[in-house]
């Protein structure tokens, strides 16, 4: 199976530097065009589905995708970005990822969700896959940069960290046999 990840369009948020994680911040102007262009580029990709996180910002792109390829977009909250708790609106200079990423005991009172729940999401996403007819081979699924290298560390496990900027499209192969 083919997945193309997708990040959404970027958000005012995103344009202020904030961290965003659950908070359902809509597209901005900028975003809303990268959006159309996402979208004239999926023209290409032969999808067979559209699976997109619950959040506004991925399902405006969605929506944005799928009015031009005609195929109806699944929303999950499973696609969500990682819940940074208490530290979603602020500055994302502010914060130390290193040890976010280590996900201390500090962090659990501030509700940051672990790397590790993060990735059972995505796993439990991958796995609801193959409830769905073995046509679908080929599908996008919207979603966040956080989220998107969750998935790329899930496929190769020396995947290092880095920036997907809005709109961006990773391809991965998927081996059912996960």
């Amino acid at each position: 199976m083919k997945i193309w990840l997708i990040r959404h369009g970027r958000t005012q948020l995103n344009q202020q530097g904030l961290i965003q994680g659950w908070i359902d911040a809509p597209l901005n102007h900028d975003g809303r065009l990268q959006a159309e262009c996402v979208a004239n580029t999926c023209r290409e990709l032969d999808i067979d589905a559209i699976f997109s996180s619950d959040l506004i910002r991925a399902r405006q792109t969605a929506q944005a995708i799928a009015k031009v390829i005609c195929v109806p977009v699944m929303y999950t909250w499973l696609l969500r970005e990682r819940s940074y708790g208490e530290l979603e609106m602020r500055s994302k200079h502010d914060v130390c990822w290193t040890e976010i990423d280590g996900g201390g005991p500090e962090y659990d009172l501030l509700g940051v969700e672990t790397r590790q729940k993060l990735k059972q999401r995505l796993i439990a996403f991958l796995h609801s896959l193959s409830s769905f007819p073995r046509q679908l081979r080929r599908i996008v699924v919207i979603t966040h940069a956080g989220v998107m290298n969750e998935f790329c560390h899930l496929v190769d496990p020396h995947h290092r960290w880095r920036r997907f900027h809005n709109t961006a499209i990773h391809e991965l192969t998927y081996l059912e046999n996960y």
